[in-house]
């Protein structure tokens, strides 16, 4: 067997392993090759003097599994000081969740209530205008033309909230999706943190 054969099996063996670790498995034992054939053994002596890629990767994966198992072992004594400290933490996450809460709440309620306004705004202008209309007949002219000036100027006042309404709430949107994603992320990453 050769040096390229033997990188070849040994990294089919070593598949379970993440990609950098098994990378570094691999170059480990061809430089090892390379280093026994510059003292003047063959490739094919400096590869059996290795061991078959079987035995390598036994090795390799027992190690691994080793480093493993112990970072994912978690201390019994951690646990129970976590379910004794409980009634300290517990009450604080819940405290500040219902913060983020009422904060994510708060800034949803004034965005939705200028939208209503907005919309106020506008059925004013065409209240507005509807009575002009019946003014024009039954009131003087100056009230009639009055009371039109001013629906007039509640439907610019109208559409400039409707507008600003629809462009806060796309970019409250987005901002929430932000967020959300952010704090999933963040949630996962301390999660893989202490496994």
């Amino acid at each position: 067997m050769n040096k390229i054969e033997f990188a070849a099996e040994l990294e089919r063996l070593l598949r379970d392993l993440p990609d950098e670790e098994r990378k570094r498995s691999v170059d480990f034992y061809s430089e090892m090759i390379d280093d026994r054939m510059e003292d003047g053994e063959s490739e094919e002596a400096a590869v059996a003097g290795l061991g078959s890629p079987r035995s390598v990767a036994d090795g390799i994966m027992e190690n691994a599994a080793g480093s493993i198992s112990r970072r994912r072992k978690i201390d019994p004594w951690m646990i129970v000081l976590a379910v004794m400290a409980s009634p300290i933490w517990l009450p604080i996450l819940v405290s500040a969740a219902a913060v983020v809460l009422s904060l994510f709440v708060s800034v949803w309620s004034v965005i939705l209530s200028f939208a209503a306004a907005a919309i106020g705004i506008a059925a004013g202008a065409v209240g507005g205008a509807a009575v002009s209309a019946v003014m024009f007949v039954t009131q003087p002219f100056a009230d009639a033309v009055f009371i039109l000036g001013c629906s007039i100027m509640l439907a610019g006042v109208a559409i400039f909230g409707v507008y600003a309404s629809e462009r806060l709430i796309v970019l409250s949107a987005k901002g929430t999706a932000r967020l959300f994603k952010w704090s999933v992320s963040a949630a996962g990453a301390a999660g893989r943190r202490r496994v």
